[in-house]
């Protein structure tokens, strides 16, 4: 074809192709081919990931994509402008891409101590001296926690109880 036979066809198909191959990886099993640019390790939304080898791909993708696509024969100082224009329409499709996909992370709060206090719960298991093993749900997940009846009124298993004070590292339930 003929749109393939100058520097800019052979950039698209180039820069398509490299797209892809991550798409794919990504799609399949999340490999990533970029980079952290803070080093802290966290998968969160900033200018580091758009500034990358991944964003400056896609800019070039679709500059190159834009050249190719109006044909030799009308490259001029206008439409690389317009070819900047449709790059920097490319970089800004990853950057939503990117800042909606961060939005789905499910970053679980860490519950425990007086974040419990108010919790429903239901006795596991008696011990001695008032003493309990309580099932309450932490984070969608059901957890054990040793606490202890503050009123010191007999639970058997099975009751339902409220977790109603946290102190000295110890769980109060009514």
């Amino acid at each position: 074809m003929e749109i393939f036979n100058n520097f800019w066809g052979i950039a698209t198909l180039v820069l398509g192709a490299i797209v892809l191959v991550q798409l794919i990886l990504s799609i399949i099993n999340g490999t990533d081919l970029d980079f952290d640019m803070d080093v802290d390790g966290d998968a969160d939304f900033d200018l580091g990931i758009l500034v990358s080898p991944k964003g400056i791909l896609h800019f070039l993708f679709g500059m190159s994509l834009y050249l190719m696509l109006i044909g030799k024969d009308n490259w001029d100082v206008k439409n690389y402008f317009i070819a900047a224009g449709v790059g920097l329409i490319f970089f800004g499709i990853l950057a939503g891409v990117y800042y909606l996909m961060s939005k789905l992370q499910d970053e679980k709060k860490v519950e425990k101590g007086d974040d419990l206090v108010g919790r429903p719960g239901v006795v596991y298991l008696r011990l001695n001296g008032g003493w309990y093993e309580v099932t309450v749900t932490i984070n969608g997940m059901s957890k054990n926690l040793s606490a202890k009846s503050k009123t010191m009124k007999e639970y058997r298993t099975g009751d339902n109880i409220t977790i109603i004070e946290y102190s000295n590292g110890i769980y109060y339930i009514a």
